[in-house]
């Protein structure tokens, strides 16, 4: 099994968390700050915590899991793809099932599929 590596990654990956911290901070100065909106469909405050404290405990999981498996390069790029995959569909559903559900937008698609077939 050939493996990537590089001779700067021990410069390029902290730069990248760091990055990656930096658009965390951001998106929960984010959330302080439009936690007060009137409008509830625009105040999403407790869905970015939820989404970034998501991040952050799959982060904090997979980060050491990686390093061990470092010379098990398919069993590191299984678990990587696992991790990624259960983090995104927790994500996109604790974004989007709540929306999906509330009566104010199954009204709204009623009214609009009302007005297409009639």
């Amino acid at each position: 099994m050939t493996l990537c590596s590089s001779d700067t990654s021990h410069i390029w990956i902290p730069i990248l968390l760091v990055y990656k911290a930096v658009e965390l901070v951001f998106s929960l100065i984010f959330a302080f700050e439009t936690r007060k909106v009137k409008v509830k469909e625009l105040n999403d405050s407790k869905i970015i915590v939820f989404c970034v404290y998501t991040l952050v405990i799959s982060a904090i999981a997979l980060t050491p899991t990686t390093i061990l498996l470092q010379n098990q390069p398919t069993a590191q790029y299984a678990v990587t793809g696992i991790v990624c995959l259960l983090t995104a569909t927790v994500l996109l559903a604790n974004i989007y099932v709540p929306k999906v559900t509330s009566s104010s937008y199954i009204q709204t698609i009623k009214m609009y599929s009302i007005k297409l077939y009639h």
